[in-house]
């Protein structure tokens, strides 16, 4: 309520400074979402170049780069991740007890087939699965996840939704040494920009966006901050 409070108290001014701001830092105001970008990214040609300074509301990654700061949304990197590793590698592997679902339509059934996951008659109106991608094996919610697979799609939607499902939630505390090792492996994908849904992952903020919106042009030999 605080927040909300000051965030109605800000001047004219301070808001237009704000969106000036994120504009800046959000090329296009499309969240840089809008074209290949990727080798614009300040990070693109220095793996390794971002360090974890914090977790914000255990969602975000707070990283320090060379030429400014970034913001991360840590599900969204980690399911970039993922995805890419799935594409790379799709493996069925067969499972220890088999996965009975009910009440499947011809669709879903075809779907099951074209996924190579050929479900077995086990019963009237039943069938079992016995074999699941590998992400998927050991989860709960393995049976929601094959149902997720059945309502269609090719494979690359399949590979999609898993890495969604897989991927580390928002609100999941992460230690510093996760968040840089997340922060390593989502810098060396080949596509980091966007997550597989084309949401944006990363918010750069610049040094120099920084020095425009802190005005420390404006005080050149004032003060002794650089």
């Amino acid at each position: 309520a605080l927040l909300g409070q000051q965030e109605t108290n800000l001047s004219d001014g301070s808001q237009q400074r704000v969106t000036q701001l994120l504009k800046t830092a959000e090329p296009g105001g499309l969240y840089g979402a809008a074209g290949d970008l990727s080798d614009a990214l300040p990070y693109r040609d220095r793996p390794g170049g971002l360090r974890a300074i914090a977790q914000v509301h255990d969602r975000y990654i707070l990283a320090e780069q060379p030429d400014g700061l970034c913001l991360i949304e840590q599900h969204i990197a980690h399911e970039r991740v993922l995805y890419e590793r799935l594409n790379d590698r799709w493996q069925l592997v067969p499972l220890t007890t088999p996965v009975v679902l009910e009440g499947l339509n011809e669709k879903q059934l075809e779907q099951f087939e074209r996924l190579g996951l050929a479900p077995e008659e086990f019963g009237p109106n039943r069938w079992a699965i016995r074999q699941a991608p590998e992400p998927l094996r050991d989860r709960d919610d393995l049976p929601d996840a094959l149902l997720e697979l059945s309502l269609g799609g090719n494979l690359d939607t399949a590979q999609v939704a898993i890495a969604c499902r897989t991927a580390i939630r928002n609100g999941t505390p992460l230690d510093l040494a996760t968040l840089q090792t997340l922060l390593d492996d989502w810098q060396r994908t080949r596509n980091p920009r966007t997550c597989p849904h084309g949401r944006p992952i990363c918010l750069t903020l610049s040094e120099s966006s920084l020095a425009r919106f802190f005005r420390r042009s404006w005080v050149v030999g004032k003060s002794h901050g650089i």
